[in-house]
């Protein structure tokens, strides 16, 4: 008896997910049919008539379709292209910031000190304000620079040695968003 539930619990599971599939294949079938259908007749009534009859009817029925498609794909592109200008709006805001506060925190690198209790704090508030940013507006390139960074930063973290760490490169690439051209002008410009 159990078996019996058991086997019919599946059963439906399986039919309820699997529906929605099959309706939809349905559909896909029934309307591809249905067009089939439409065009035959629609060749069948007009084969009969002159050349110049038939290029007109056609002109004036694509005609339509070609205008309504194309005011979408244009609206389409429009509203695209104010989203990317509103979304790089953002992101210029924030890499400006997180730059502003970047070559603050080296401007109070003390060498003979290393870094006070203060200035490690700074950077930690900084890595976690910016991580959050980095993830939304970064592509996939800037999220590993900023990796990089992070891993760069922690390299050495308990060992008590406190050099000035070097992170041109990889913020030069994180906030650029295109590490890759920024990278090899920083490699032109030292000559390394």
């Amino acid at each position: 008896m159990s078996e019996n539930r058991e086997t019919a619990r599946l059963a439906r599971r399986i039919f309820f997910r699997y529906m929605s599939h099959a309706a939809a294949a349905g559909l896909m079938i029934g309307l591809a049919a249905a067009l089939y259908v439409l065009l035959r007749a629609f060749v069948d009534v007009i084969s009969p008539l002159a050349i110049e009859t038939r290029a007109v009817i056609l002109a004036a029925m694509v005609t339509p379709i070609i205008t309504v498609v194309t005011v979408i794909l244009s609206h389409r592109y429009a509203r695209r292209r104010e989203i990317e200008q509103a979304q790089r709006a953002r992101k210029i805001v924030f890499y400006n910031r997180f730059l502003k506060d970047y070559f603050a925190l080296l401007g109070s690198w003390d060498k003979d000190k290393g870094l006070d209790r203060a200035t490690r704090r700074k950077i930690l508030d900084l890595t976690r304000d910016t991580a959050r940013g980095f993830i939304l507006w970064g592509g996939a390139d800037t999220i590993r620079k900023y990796k990089a960074l992070r891993d760069h930063a922690s390299q050495g973290a308990g060992s008590g040695e406190q050099k000035r760490p070097d992170y041109s490169h990889t913020v030069c690439g994180a906030a650029s968003g295109h590490s890759r051209r920024a990278w090899s002008f920083q490699q032109e410009s030292t000559g390394s």
